[in-house]
């Protein structure tokens, strides 16, 4: 997927090309958009993002497919790309935690869990 912005960085977003060889879904919103849980395990297919109610100072991840793998996470104005690998993926992070809320950004071609 492709954005295609104006003249500035800051403008907004005004057109899209999408080029896929499979079903695709776009949803275009603000961070209410995300699906919110509140405990663990999480457990997905393909990309999502998620808001964690109660994150944990540790997480363990798994993925079994055999693409990217990318997961962000956010918490309050820290961000940080805690996974960044192709292919199947085992392993613990330490995501940024400012004692709210966190936000996964999970790009996968395959299941995921955070657990």
């Amino acid at each position: 997927m492709y954005g295609i912005r104006g003249s500035s960085s800051t403008a907004p977003l005004t057109r899209l090309q999408i080029t896929a060889d499979a079903a695709w879904t776009l949803t275009i919103g603000g961070i209410n958009t995300a699906r919110e849980v509140g405990s663990f395990p999480l457990t997905g297919s393909a990309d999502d993002v998620v808001m964690v109610d109660s994150p944990r100072d540790v997480a363990s991840l798994t993925h079994d497919g055999s693409s990217n793998f990318v997961v962000y996470a956010i918490s309050g104005s820290d961000s940080d790309l805690v996974v960044n690998e192709i292919g199947a993926y085992e392993g613990t992070v330490i995501p940024p935690a400012d004692g709210g809320r966190l936000l996964l950004v999970i790009t996968a071609d395959g299941n995921w869990t955070v657990d």
